[in-house]
């Protein structure tokens, strides 16, 4: 996709709008500069995936990430938007981001499918969208809650604010910290190591439990790993039981959110040790010293997340689709999903058919 603008006229706001789109290979440093201001003004960004730097990381190891710029009336950069080019007008999210959604400020009006029409895409597909982004709302096929915990005032106020049940699990974390240094040696976390043995082994445990992640991934983690800037980072680190290293954990920051992202627990320990919990709350201790107000948990309802959250954003996963021919069915489908669900009625009776024909198990 060669760099190109166009200009579409929005029946919405009845006014011209002009997007162009780059390469993020070809970002310029006057276009990451208003990202970062862009993204620094609008506390809704927060999320250390709307940084220009994680966008130009995964770009590295791949040729078909590419940046929609919304251009105010002055021609000047007010907003991006960054997607993966699958193929000829058919885009989606980027790999591996847990928030999506257009860097703009709040007060910026764009509508999703002049949007994508600039960009030259009839599809774009999200499934980490963040909810609040009026233009996308009507395009959601389901929402999650992405789990946070609120460090804001420290660790103390944090803990104070957990339900009985965290209450509980930080209890029972307690007992299985004893039991590790009773069996293994004294707990020591290091916030941020840059030892790429340490980084290897955060791979190697993964692999066992997941399977190994594509080169292309590797490769923008070991760009993320080494970036040092004011308002995002990279971090590994590190929990050891005496000279045993029994978990690590590789995410990114922002000035005031850390994202928990890939998580790894030394398989040859036993579980009783909880050696997740443990990461995860060391994490937690010492996220106000990286300026960290709050580490995001990622989407999910894993019971640990629901335990330790002390608060939710909102993300949603679904498909803008431009009304073109080949587009049809996906709109047809979109729009009579969206409608069973917003009917009580046909919610239920879908559920009753669900259950009456479910398959039987076999008597034999």
């Amino acid at each position: 996709m060669n760099r190109f603008k166009r200009k579409i006229n929005s029946h919405h706001r009845r006014k011209l709008v002009q997007i162009s789109v780059v390469n993020a290979r070809d970002l310029t440093p006057e276009h990451i500069g208003a990202w970062v201001a862009i993204q620094s003004a609008n506390p809704a960004l927060e999320s250390p995936f709307f940084r220009p730097e994680f966008t130009m990381a995964v770009a590295q190891s791949a040729e078909n990430i590419f940046i929609g710029i919304l251009h105010d009336t002055g021609g000047n950069a007010a907003g991006f938007f960054p997607f993966e080019l699958v193929r000829p007008g058919f885009g989606r999210n980027l790999e591996m981001c847990d928030h999506q959604g257009v860097i703009a400020p709040a007060t910026l009006e764009w509508d999703a499918r002049d949007l994508l029409r600039g960009c030259g895409l009839n599809v774009w597909e999200f499934d980490h969208l963040i909810s609040g982004q009026q233009s996308f709302r009507r395009f959601h096929m389901h929402t999650a809650d992405s789990p946070v915990m609120n460090l804001a005032d420290g660790y103390d106020a944090y803990t104070a604010l957990l339900s009985d049940d965290g209450k509980r699990q930080l209890t029972k974390v307690a007992t299985s910290a004893r039991k590790v240094e009773r069996e293994l040696g004294s707990l020591r976390f290091v916030l941020h190591t840059e030892d790429a043995a340490v980084m290897q082994k955060m791979h190697e445990w993964r692999a066992r439990k997941y399977g190994a992640l594509p080169a292309r991934s590797h490769t923008a983690l070991e760009t993320l790993r080494a970036i040092k800037a004011e308002g995002f980072a990279g971090v590994l680190s590190a929990l050891y039981a005496g000279d045993t290293l029994i978990a690590v954990h590789f995410g990114i920051r922002s000035r005031t959110v850390w994202h928990w992202w890939f998580p790894t627990y030394n398989p040859e320990l036993p579980s009783r040790y909880a050696p997740g919990m443990l990461l995860l709350l060391n994490m937690a201790r010492s996220a106000p010293g990286l300026g960290a107000q709050t580490i995001d948990l990622g989407k999910g309802v894993a019971d640990y997340k629901v335990k330790f959250r002390t608060g939710a954003l909102t993300v949603a996963s679904g498909s803008v689709d431009v009304p073109v021919l080949a587009n049809l069915p996906r709109i047809v489908r979109r729009n009579t999903l969206n409608f069973i669900r917003n009917t009580p009625a046909l919610v239920y009776l879908a559920r009753r058919a669900k259950k009456i024909f479910k398959p039987q198990p076999s008597a034999d």
